[in-house]
């Protein structure tokens, strides 16, 4: 590894992302498990529904009995009892009877079908039948939904509504899923105040750390602040350790970029195996970020500059704590494919992610240097010009990552 040796985005995730592995396992009840990740395919213990059921409120028949009937020539049938919800039919259905049963009835044996009120007319104890059915008509068949033994939901897949009403739906109560990663952030830098401080000359306030923290609040994870470090190398390396303890990925704001005063990159792989793998990505913004691994944890040094660490988050740390927490889609994906409104030129080499302002379906390039925030206020997402790329034209498509 060498300082600010830049590397392509895709070495990035090719040959650090493996390194982070996930957290460890616990078991939760399935009804608290909304966005968990799955530690173990998840595999149903029964057939659903475990009976044939009606889809509609009618009367279930032999469909064999209804052939032909029209409504100028109807079938007759006995009408032999009514099968309420929730009740397991112990009578058998014999040719030329019906029941009449309901939405999610379950069907008796020897019924085939079910016919919808609307083709029917009861009549005492006889049942008129205006349309024909056919076999299996208005019925769900055992394991229609869901068989036994079927992979309802993969390792890694990430839990929705309709995931928890399956798995309840099958008697799966409990399921194992990966620990929620705790991430910590720390601020650095002698020229930085609390955001709540006037600022004396030369001072800062300092917002990286609650922009960062946010972001990942967007997404479910518990992020600590640390105080304010300063520049000295002990307590720098202190509040390291300290944090990764604790915390499952460490995340530093500022002190990335190649400097006279920047002891940052010793300073990490001081404090234990493999250290810093990477410094330096062929991105603008956000090339000096650093990338390291002390002792199987991710530990990510951020650029300074609000944009450039905005842009490294989205693309790397937000991506390690997808990773930590087991997802199979972990890294970014664009929205959609937009239009450039105008001519956006790139420095060739450079994978340059530039912020835009949608109008419908064409994107308005924001120029702004990485030290401006308000640029990202003003940006409704970013597009992406490739590394091999000297810019699009206007009327260009592009990809647009939506922030």
């Amino acid at each position: 590894m060498e300082f600010l040796k830049l590397v392509k985005r895709e070495v990035i995730y090719e040959e650090y992302f493996p390194l982070i592995k996930p957290t460890d396992i616990e078991e939760i009840d399935v009804k608290n498990a909304l966005n968990r990740v799955l530690a173990e395919d998840v595999i149903s213990p029964e057939d659903l529904p475990p009976w044939r059921r009606s889809t509609v409120d009618g009367y279930a028949v032999c469909a064999e009995d209804t052939k032909g009937a029209i409504p100028s020539n109807p079938v007759f049938l006995s009408l032999k009892g009514e099968i309420k919800m929730g009740e397991l039919p112990k009578i058998k259905l014999k040719r030329g009877e019906a029941f009449k049963i309901y939405t999610g009835g379950i069907l008796p044996e020897g019924a085939t079908a079910v016919v919808m009120n609307e083709y029917t007319n009861e009549i005492k104890n006889i049942v008129e039948i205006s349309k024909g059915v056919q076999d299996g008509e208005n019925v769900v068949h055992v394991g229609e939904d869901v068989r036994k033994g079927e992979i309802l939901k993969r390792k890694g897949d990430i839990l929705r509504p309709q995931d928890i009403g399956a798995l309840l739906a099958v008697g799966i109560n409990n399921v194992k899923v990966y620990r929620k990663p705790f991430i910590s952030i720390i601020p650095t830098g002698d020229e930085l105040v609390e955001p709540e401080t006037e600022p004396g000359p030369g001072k800062i306030r300092e917002i990286n750390t609650f922009v960062i923290k946010n972001l990942f609040m967007i997404e479910g994870y518990e992020v600590k602040r640390y105080r304010i470090i300063r520049d000295s190398r002990e307590e720098f390396i202190q509040a390291i350790k300290e944090c990764l303890a604790e915390f499952h990925l460490v995340l530093i704001a500022g002190g990335s970029s190649k400097g006279t005063r920047d002891f940052t990159v010793e300073a990490i792989s001081s404090i234990g195996k493999p250290g810093v793998l990477f410094h330096g990505v062929h991105i603008k913004p956000g090339k000096p970020t650093i990338f390291a691994i002390i002792d199987g944890k991710p530990v990510l040094g951020l650029p300074g500059h609000p944009v450039s660490s905005f842009i490294s988050s989205f693309l790397f740390a937000l991506p390690a704590a997808r990773k930590l927490e087991g997802k199979n889609e972990f890294l970014p994906h664009p929205s959609r494919w937009v239009k450039a409104r105008r001519n956006i030129p790139s420095q060739n080499g450079r994978e340059e992610w530039i912020r835009v302002k949608m109008d419908g379906n064409y994107a308005i390039p924001i120029f702004s240097e990485s030290a401006i925030i308000s640029s990202l206020v003003k940006a409704d997402g970013l597009v992406k010009i490739p590394l091999e790329k000297e810019g699009v034209h206007e009327g260009e498509e592009v990809e647009f990552y939506k922030i």
